[in-house]
């Protein structure tokens, strides 16, 4: 409930009852919402308590993938790509299990427009699992994105429609890449599907 009322009250702008809903949340997987709220609320209005607060977080989670997914997000969200590329990068050393931190890296490197860097973060996990699917689907698009190597992203688009053939995502891509094709009936197709 608590998430909730705080969820509706940041709606209304009302940042002191959103900060003690939030807080009042005790348990998973609600605490890691209210917490990545909690964390978006003061960064707006107390940057240095959204920063304390995240630290401490950090420091006593049994699982620290949440709270670096919390500060990623928060990067992406103000545009900060570079400080996000940084910031996983340092993660990466630390953590023993990085694949979504591979993942996350190379989406921000895409965004940053450090599209080699983005493919080899993506190509590092698929040597690892060549049935990733997130990643074939982010290597294949960020490809038709830029209209390169068409037919080395089929392969990879293919492949993920195979392992998902029903996932939104996928199926966007595959019509964004018939598009590319100029095969306009199955980008219509593949597009209708993904809605």
């Amino acid at each position: 409930v608590y998430l909730s009322l705080g969820q509706v009250y940041a709606a209304q702008n009302k940042s002191a009852e959103a900060e003690a809903a939030y807080l009042n949340v005790k348990s998973l997987p609600e605490l890691l919402m209210a917490r990545r709220n909690l964390y978006q609320l003061w960064l707006k209005n107390n940057p240095e308590k959204a920063e304390k607060a995240w630290k401490t977080w950090y420091a006593e989670a049994e699982e620290a993938m949440p709270y670096i997914l919390i500060k990623t997000e928060s990067l992406r969200s103000k545009k900060d790509y570079t400080g996000g590329v940084a910031y996983l990068t340092q993660e990466i050393a630390q953590q023993s299990n990085t694949d979504d931190l591979y993942y996350e890296r190379a989406l921000l490197h895409d965004l940053a427009g450090q599209a080699a860097a983005s493919e080899a973060d993506l190509r590092y996990l698929l040597a690892k699992n060549a049935d990733n699917t997130a990643a074939l689907n982010a290597l294949g698009f960020g490809l038709v994105e830029r209209g390169e190597r068409l037919d080395e992203a089929e392969k990879y688009l293919q492949k993920a429609l195979s392992n998902e053939p029903n996932s939104p995502a996928i199926l966007d891509s595959v019509g964004w890449l018939r598009y590319k094709q100029g095969r306009f009936n199955d980008a219509l197709d593949y597009l209708q599907r993904a809605k």
